[in-house]
């Protein structure tokens, strides 16, 4: 999962995270706090869309408190920790609405060879209240790019080197690109 921020190469989402249970079922609902991230391809650390390139291309690279960038954007209010931006809440779609699970309390009864469905819902938490300090009047989010594959795929990784279309994606908020590399 993907989405950008309107920024020189910053992003938040998830990657790597499997759906299937320990018991070889589908999750019937997961939820995941994201962290904002630094594609490593643009230089920066406002709101500009006319960064330089980072040469050579950098790394994919969580915000950390040693990592913000030198405006201190993404920090809390004292300025020790780097709270989560996003909440992503992800629940199973059943076939068949009478099925044999009680979507609140019950695990998942779906085998994982079966083909299913999520529904996800994007809560924002990027906030002038959570992250104060340079947070920009005009925030927004670019759209988002979800996309389940399986494990020979890798949309993005820490430490990996943002693949061109995560690079559009992340510096223009254009998929275009990145779901020609999904196809």
């Amino acid at each position: 999962c993907f989405i950008p921020f309107h920024s020189p190469d910053w992003f938040t989402g998830f990657s790597k995270f499997n759906t299937i249970d320990a018991q070889g079922k589908w999750y019937q609902e997961f939820t995941i706090e994201t962290a904002p991230w630094d594609a490593g391809t643009e230089d920066g650390d406002g709101f500009d869309t006319d960064n330089s390139d980072t040469m050579p291309q950098g790394v994919i690279t969580e915000f950390t408190t040693a990592t913000v960038p030198s405006n201190k954007i993404f920090l809390n209010s004292d300025q020790d920790d780097v709270l989560p931006v996003a909440q992503w809440t992800c629940t199973l779609v059943a076939e068949d609405p009478l099925s044999a699970f009680d979507v609140s309390t019950m695990d998942s009864i779906i085998a994982s060879t079966e083909s299913v469905e999520y529904q996800c819902e994007f809560e924002n938490n990027w906030s002038a209240v959570n992250h104060p300090v340079m947070y920009p009047s005009d925030a927004h989010w670019s759209p988002h790019v979800l996309a389940a594959h399986s494990s020979a795929y890798t949309m993005w990784a820490a430490r990996g080197t943002a693949s061109d279309g995560v690079e559009l994606v992340a510096e223009t908020g254009s998929p275009t690109m990145l779901q020609a590399e999904l196809s």
